[in-house]
């Protein structure tokens, strides 16, 4: 952003990924300068009303200038109004374009918070000559994130409203959702995730495939998402026994240990590498040390 405010004088700027195939916008991914990160849940309540984004999807790969005032000037469009003066956007300067390989729709936003500094035509043929180049270089970003793409510690986040509206989505964490409800397409929360975070005390949930941990501000629910361990397949004398053999121990003295005989032993690591589709101690070992770790 630096950069191209070398060339493009503006006061503040937004590059979102923006996944609209559920019919409304959930936010994929976004980089900003000079405006706050609420912006990206304050712009998905309203978009819907957004006649800049009804503009330019209308027609994809041509850059739009406005001047906020003249376009919401209608009073029907108050919010939108409110929204502009909040951030400052008096005037703008948009471009999306589609990506075919990942389905989402790139948008780069310049703003000027002089009510008289609009964008002409030099910004928007400089918009249009670099944003092809820079919706490559996000998909080269991303493809380059591909090996290390694991879960964050703490999971991937969807922000919702109690009422299941999702208001934004990570790409890992509508990935793991697919895994538990393959038919999940992410406008709402499915029913049975309502269902279990509407319980009193209800701190999450527990799927076949995936942990959800909830909490809650004001209006909003705040799911951090993980996949579920296949150790929780494993009855709790299993999983002792896959725990002792996984660190090394040897039969005879892992059923010392717990009282039970040798051939118990092994009979319960027959299970546990039949349940977890295992076939050697150190793929075991990997699982066991993921749980520990």
């Amino acid at each position: 952003m630096k950069l191209l405010r070398a060339v493009v004088n503006f006061d503040s700027a937004r590059l979102l990924s923006v996944d609209f195939a559920s019919g409304t916008a959930l936010i994929q991914g976004s980089i900003m300068y000079n405006i706050p990160e609420n912006n990206v849940l304050d712009w998905e309540n309203i978009h819907r009303n957004d006649l800049v984004l009804q503009q330019v999807m209308a027609h994809p790969n041509r850059p739009l200038s406005f001047h906020s005032p003249t376009l919401f000037a209608a009073p029907q469009h108050a919010i939108m109004r409110d929204y502009a003066n909040r951030y400052d956007h008096q005037n703008g300067l948009v471009m999306v374009l589609h990506d075919r390989d990942t389905g989402f729709s790139d948008g780069l936003s310049f703003y000027r918070a002089c009510d008289e500094a609009h964008f002409g035509r030099y910004e928007q043929r400089l918009i249009r000559a670099v944003m092809p180049h820079l919706q490559e270089a996000l998909k080269l970003n991303r493809q380059l994130a591909i090996p290390s793409a694991s879960v964050p510690a703490q999971g991937a986040l969807l922000i919702a409203q109690i009422d299941g509206n999702i208001q934004h989505c990570e790409q890992q964490a509508s990935g793991l959702m697919q895994t538990e409800w393959s038919d999940w397409r992410g406008a709402r929360l499915p029913a049975a995730l309502i269902t279990a975070l509407s319980a009193p005390g209800s701190t999450g949930y527990a799927g076949k495939r995936i942990v959800v941990t909830c909490s809650r501000i004001n209006t909003l629910l705040f799911l951090r998402i993980m996949p579920r361990s296949p150790l929780t397949r494993l009855t709790q004398r299993e999983l002792e026994v896959a725990c002792l053999y996984g660190k090394g121990h040897p039969t005879k003295a892992i059923a010392a240990q717990l009282g039970i005989s040798p051939v118990t032993v092994r009979n319960l690591l027959q299970n546990s590498y039949l349940k977890l589709d295992v076939h050697d101690k150190a793929t075991l070992a990997n699982l066991i040390g993921g749980r520990l770790s």
